[in-house]
């Protein structure tokens, strides 16, 4: 039986280049290429895939963020998503969002091809993962998004300073980071933190 695969990412040539290696297989076929949610939403009620490839980050949004709308909705589809930072965490976060596994976009086609034919395994969806900050630390990190400094994070959350200051610098720590800057930046990039204007209104 031939799997059908629909394609989300926002750079159309690598989407593109991704469907016509799946339709040169014969186990595979791809039904679409999509580059922004609302089209993507459209191939998955039209075509009905079985498995959505899903960039990490899109325009305007992430692939989490695309994969919660999916569920959100109850469409009944397997998501496999790609990042191009192979030494991301975002595979600590997937099984919350619904996504089966997540692959570097660097990964050999076949790697892929195995992600897309597996179903669920490596992740178990009913398991939550374990928080890589507390909650607190999701609150001063996100403080540290919007470019507040350990002063303002203190003010802002009714600690003192010293307290501030300690939540920041561990969570330099866990992110390896040595600037607030080069923290805020990781964050970003290995999906932990969303950028403030794709938060905006």
């Amino acid at each position: 039986m031939v799997c059908r695969v629909g394609i989300l990412d926002d750079h159309r040539s690598f989407g593109e280049a991704l469907c016509l290696a799946l339709a040169s297989t014969d186990d595979f076929s791809c039904v679409g290429v999509t580059t922004g949610f609302d089209h993507c939403r459209e191939m998955l009620l039209t075509m009905k895939p079985d498995v959505l490839v899903i960039d990490y980050q899109l325009v305007g949004l992430t692939g989490f963020e695309c994969a919660d709308k999916i569920r959100a909705e109850d469409i009944d589809v397997r998501i496999v998503m790609l990042t191009a930072h192979a030494a991301s965490g975002l595979h600590t976060q997937a099984g919350a969002h619904g996504v089966e596994q997540v692959l570097s976009k660097d990964s050999p086609l076949s790697e892929l091809l195995h992600a897309i034919a597996a179903g669920p395994s490596a992740i178990d969806l009913n398991e939550p993962t374990a928080p890589i900050f507390s909650r607190r630390q999701r609150e001063v990190l996100e403080l540290m998004g919007k470019g507040l400094a350990p002063a303002e994070i203190a003010e802002e959350l009714y600690v003192s300073i010293h307290t501030a200051r300690r939540h920041v610098k561990d969570i330099m720590g866990v992110l390896g980071a040595s600037t607030q800057l080069a923290a805020v930046t990781t964050a970003i990039r290995d999906g932990h933190l969303v950028p403030a204007r794709e938060t905006s209104e």
